[in-house]
């Protein structure tokens, strides 16, 4: 299951929950929306950001994959780590299921860069 990106210019991106929830943190850490906007990205209600915040929200996720080692993921959390994704459920540490691998970080960055905003949802 996962959630599309749908940009005001541009194709549309699909994202995994799993991927979605560290982005989410880089957005909150940067303070680019509000709490509650926040809020509403991380469900499957929809929310619309605008062109000034997808250019910000580009610029946090960018700062954080240029820190990144190449073969890199991103924990929900803040950790990075190479080591490769072993696909399990991680049910002691849950934000071990929460990873996206920096070079989706950099797409990311580059499809919220171009698309002038976009739709959560």
């Amino acid at each position: 299951m996962g959630l599309w990106l749908d940009p005001t210019v541009g194709e549309s991106m699909k994202l995994n929950w799993s991927m979605w929830r560290p982005i989410l943190e880089i957005i909150g850490d940067a303070r680019i929306v509000d709490d509650a906007t926040l809020e509403v990205m991380g469900s499957n209600n929809g929310c619309a950001v605008t062109a000034a915040e997808s250019v910000a929200i580009a610029d946090a996720v960018d700062a954080v994959a240029a820190a990144m080692p190449e073969d890199a993921r991103l924990i929900m959390g803040g950790e990075v780590t190479t080591e490769p994704d072993d696909f399990r459920l991680h049910r002691d540490h849950r934000e071990r299921n929460y990873t996206i691998p920096r070079d989706l970080l950099r797409k990311f960055a580059a499809f919220s860069r171009a698309s002038q905003g976009f739709n959560v949802g």
